[in-house]
Order: C-alpha cells, then sequence, then structure tokens
C-alpha cells in the first residue's frame, strides 16, 4: 500500500471510486481497493466507500459538484445526511432519509371510487380504482359491517370489481360509508354513498264501480323484480312480479257488497305499498 504524508498536503488526489471522482483537499489518503462492488478504505478519511453497503464520509465527495456527507448512506436503509447534496443545484438535508418510508408518499397516488354514488335497494354496487402498486392486495371494508372483501391490483395498478355487493333492502333511506386500502401503498380511499327508495304508486281502470263487476289495477315504482300482492278489503285477490322497470298490473273483481272498497298493493321485498279507495254502486 502506497501511503502519502502530511508534506503534500495541498496537493489533491483525484481517483475512481465505484465511479465517481473523490477529490479530498488537505491529508493525502491511501487506497488499497477500487473494485467496484468491494470497498476502498482510505485513511485520513472516517469509513469505508462501498457499493450497496453503508459509506461513512466526512471529507468532500464531487460528482459534478459538491457533496457533504456527515452520516450513513446505506441503499434501502436509513441514511442520516447533515451536509448539502449538490447535483447540478444545492440541496440541504439535515434529517434521516430511510427506505421504510410508506411507498403511497414515494410512488403510489391509489384512488378507489364506487360505481353508484346514489343507489337503490337491488342495484348492484362495484368498485373500481387506480395507482395501486401493481400486484398489491386491496381490501375493501364499509357498509356498517357488510362488506368486507379483497381484489388484486393488475400490472397497471388498477383493479375493477363491477358487482361488489348488492343493495340490500335495509339499507333503503341511509348513508353507506366505505374503505378501499391497498396493503403495500397503504392509501385509503374513503367515500360515502346514498341509498334511496322506491314510491310505488297504483292507479285504478276507475273509481266508480258497480258491485262484482271486473277492474283492472296498475302500478308503478316499485323495486324491480319484486313480488307484488294485491289485496281489496286486506284480503289478497291477486299476485304479480313487476318488471325490470318496477311496473304491475291486476285483473280483479270489486266486492259483491258495500259502498267502498280499500285496494292495497304491498311489495314484498321492499315492504312498500301503495293503496287506493274506490266506490260502489249497487
Amino acid at each position: 500500500m502506497k501511503t502519502y504524508s502530511n508534506a503534500t498536503t495541498r496537493k489533491q488526489l483525484v481517483g475512481l471510486i465505484l465511479g465517481i471522482y473523490v477529490v479530498v483537499p488537505g491529508i493525502l489518503l491511501a487506497m488499497n481497493n477500487t473494485t467496484p462492488g468491494g470497498s476502498s478504505v482510505l485513511s485520513g478519511l472516517q469509513g469505508i466507500v462501498t457499493s450497496g453497503v453503508g459509506s461513512v464520509l466526512s471529507g468532500v465527495v464531487s460528482a459534478s459538484a459538491t457533496s457533504t456527507l456527515g452520516g450513513d448512506v446505506v441503499s434501502g436503509a436509513s441514511s442520516t445526511i447533515g451536509g448539502v447534496i449538490v447535483s447540478g443545484t444545492s440541496s440541504t438535508l439535515s434529517g434521516t432519509v430511510t427506505g421504510t418510508s410508506p411507498q403511497s408518499a414515494l410512488q403510489y397516488y391509489p384512488n378507489a371510487v364506487p360505481t353508484l354514488w346514489y343507489a337503490l335497494p337491488g342495484q348492484w354496487l362495484g368498485f373500481y380504482g387506480i395507482g395501486f402498486a401493481p400486484g398489491e392486495t386491496i381490501r375493501i371494508t364499509g357498509g356498517n359491517g357488510v362488506v368486507d372483501m379483497s381484489a388484486t391490483a393488475d400490472g397497471a395498478g388498477a383493479f375493477n370489481i363491477s358487482q361488489a355487493v348488492m343493495i340490500p333492502f335495509d339499507w333503503q333511506n341511509t348513508t353507506r360509508t366505505f374503505t378501499i386500502r391497498g396493503t403495500t401503498s397503504q392509501w385509503p380511499s374513503v367515500f360515502t354513498i346514498v341509498v334511496g327508495t322506491f314510491y310505488p304508486q297504483i292507479s285504478p281502470s276507475t273509481y266508480w264501480i258497480g258491485v262484482g263487476q271486473s277492474m283492472s289495477v296498475s302500478g308503478i315504482s316499485f323495486a324491480p323484480g319484486e313480488n307484488v300482492r294485491m289485496y281489496v278489503n286486506e284480503t289478497q285477490v291477486a299476485q304479480t312480479t313487476a318488471d325490470s322497470n318496477g311496473s304491475v298490473s291486476f285483473t280483479i273483481t270489486a266486492p259483491s257488497s258495500g259502498s267502498s272498497a280499500t285496494l292495497t298493493a304491498r311489495g314484498e321485498s321492499s315492504g312498500l305499498s301503495s293503496t287506493r279507495v274506490i266506490y260502489l254502486r249497487q
């Protein structure tokens, strides 16, 4: 090993260590290794310059500019930097840089939303999102404990579940909050949807009819696909299934006695009903 004395303190040693020029004014140093991937021990400098390991430097490291580091620089771990890092411009850091920082703060900006912001019972609610870490597991929770499921982000960091949960009828006239969070990115998307209700209405073909005569009753705004029962004076006389628009129709016979009759159509799933009164002539 060749050693330089303090007699040459006004000279500069320029060496190539791991592809970086190191300029140290002051005490000249000795090097025993400049192999990439290995280490170079510099006497007069308080540490080791390595590739992929820690470096403790108390001198001047030049890479097109001047950088003064006073701690450990470790790839994938903590780095304490107490000087000025310059790469064409000056940047001052005085804290700790760690390789275990939340990934969402470094590179991922996930965002997830529902397929419906306003929903009705019986409709499918889905979720989709972008900006997640590719391949990460995404957890979806909410709806007051009803929803707890997982999805996997694709190679572009996106996911899409078109039919995550069918809105139950006991959610009508409420709001429901959901949280979607990636296990890697860890940034939550929180949102609230509004669940509405149905307003069924029936219309008799006439409001004045002779006793025992036939008549029709139509209805709208029931829950699509639900079973709807027709009652005359609280006695069931017919039933049918609402179509995709929530419409129904019945053919009934007016009571054989009395001056009036109460017609009621009630949806089994929604529990909602509509009532009309007709008048009978003898």
